[in-house]
This record gives C-alpha cells, structure tokens and sequence, in this order.
C-alpha cells in the first residue's frame, strides 16, 4: 500500500513541476532575454557598447 502512495506522490511532484515549467515558458514567451546567461549584464546601462553582448544577443541587448 505504501508503495501506491509514494509512487502518487512522485508522479504529482512530476506534473506540478512540468506544470510550472509550462506556465513559465508561455509568461515569459515575449522575453527575447528569457534563459540569456547575458540577461543582467546586457540590460545594465553601460553594456550598449560591449562588443561581446551586442554581437552574440542582439536580440536581448536593444
């Protein structure tokens, strides 16, 4: 019987956490910068004249 339990308990962990990371993607699908390792430097005041972030992530760096 504890095994049914556990095994529920998993699989609900399992679709809770693809649910979020469903609901993630569709909140953040008009980000160009959403998952840049760049993110918080392209978008600090002085990175508009870094070569390697507006060559690489034009799209994040505007």
């Amino acid at each position: 019987m504890y095994q049914y339990i556990i095994v529920a308990a998993i699989l609900l962990l399992a679709v809770g956490y693809a649910s979020w990371r469903i609901y993630a993607n569709f909140r953040h699908a008009n980000d160009p910068c959403y998952g840049c390792t760049l993110k918080d430097h392209c978008t600090k005041p002085h990175a508009k004249n870094h070569k390697d972030c507006t060559d690489k992530h034009a799209s994040c760096c505007k």
